[in-house]
């Protein structure tokens, strides 16, 4: 499987959230998109690959470990590592056999346990965002689909739109007051165009690149404005792909930015009316009893535990048998299975609250 869509990463998402099976293995490794460097990256996924041999066949009966890691061997022939982007994460158990690249650089780790770790596919979600780039002029409209630093142009679905008018004809003809109006129904059809292209995959945002009067016609006759995420002015008839990537990814992290900081604000409600709960063990006990509405958690944050008498226990090795992996990654597994929501934020975000709190229903 290639880069995905949002669209596509949350279908792949509940899929693996319903996999209740032992032994899942889970690998995530950071890749990168260009030689020499990508040239490193099959190199660490077999060092990834012999650990979890090694688990495997400490952790399951030899038969089992063996058909498991035989699949990941597959598996792993399967990846082309010159399309390699930020991140890989590959999952194997009895009845699954996938991978994924990722927009986001996850951590170099093994996972063994009776689910998948989708920590990676959730950032990825929270992290970036599926988005489209629209390049307007007067004499063509161009978009872009892009997530991440991943960007490309879209040819089909009427793009790229050229105009049905000449607007030196229409001058030549004494009537310049109406290349205003040529121009507005031109964005207008692009709109329209994009809105069909949009209802296919439900999800993203739209950033508009032009000159400000241009994106001023756009936003005017717009369909559905609140799409359009922001805009860059300037001149970009000519512009690349990649020209495009960095300057709308920073519109994008800028508003899930702002998006994050809305909900952090709920978060803080929610402790002043005695519907939250912070450090992991409360969260662990309301996430069990079904109460998250919206879980936070900082990116970087794993804690490997024991439950032993209903009690957790933290002071404990990862890889030993019998040992949650990651205890986070368990919680944020019941909370969306509970139907609640998973936001991830930077590390230091939730200091005070142990790095992890939760908004409940009651």
């Amino acid at each position: 499987m290639t880069t995905v869509s949002n669209k596509q990463l949350n279908k792949v998402l509940k899929e693996l959230i319903q996999v209740r099976e032992f032994p899942c293995v889970t690998i995530t490794l950071p890749t990168h998109r260009t030689h020499p460097e990508n040239a490193k990256d099959p190199v660490l996924l077999k060092d990834l690959m012999k650990e979890a041999k090694v688990r495997l066949l400490q952790e399951a009966d030899k038969k089992a470990a063996e058909e498991i890691y035989s699949k990941l061997e597959t598996l792993a022939t399967q990846i082309d590592h010159q399309y390699n982007t930020e991140g890989l994460a590959l999952f194997v158990s009895p009845s699954v056999s996938e991978y994924l690249r990722l927009p986001v650089s996850p951590e170099a780790r093994t996972v063994i346990d009776g689910s998948f770790e989708i920590r990676d596919i959730l950032r990825a979600l929270h992290k970036t965002d599926y988005y489209y780039a629209m390049v307007l002029s007067k004499s063509k409209v161009r978009l872009f689909a892009g997530i991440g630093k991943q960007i490309e142009e879209v040819s089909e679905g009427g793009f790229p739109l050229e105009p049905t008018f000449s607007e030196k004809k229409i001058i030549d003809n004494g009537n310049a007051h109406e290349v205003e109006n040529k121009l507005k129904e031109f964005f207008n059809r692009a709109d329209k165009l994009f809105w069909e292209i949009y209802k296919n995959n439900k999800s993203g945002h739209l950033i508009l690149f032009g000159d400000t009067k241009n994106i001023g016609y756009y936003k005017e006759v717009a369909d559905h404005p609140q799409l359009i995420i922001g805009s860059v002015e300037g001149s970009y008839d000519a512009a690349q792909a990649h020209e495009l990537a960095e300057k709308a990814q920073a519109t994008v992290e800028q508003f899930l930015a702002e998006r994050r900081k809305e909900m952090l604000g709920e978060l803080e409600k929610a402790f002043k009316e005695k519907l939250a709960a912070s450090g992991i063990n409360e969260v662990y006990r309301t996430a069990q009893e079904g109460r998250g509405r919206l879980l936070f958690v900082e990116e970087g944050y794993q804690q490997a535990a024991k439950i032993e008498d209903n009690r957790l226990f933290f002071d404990v090795d990862p890889k030993a048998p019998g040992v949650i992996d990651d205890l986070v990654d368990d919680i944020v597994e019941t909370v969306l299975q509970f139907g609640g929501q998973v936001v991830f934020v930077p590390d230091g975000t939730l200091e005070k609250y142990d790095r992890i709190a939760m908004i409940l229903r009651y």
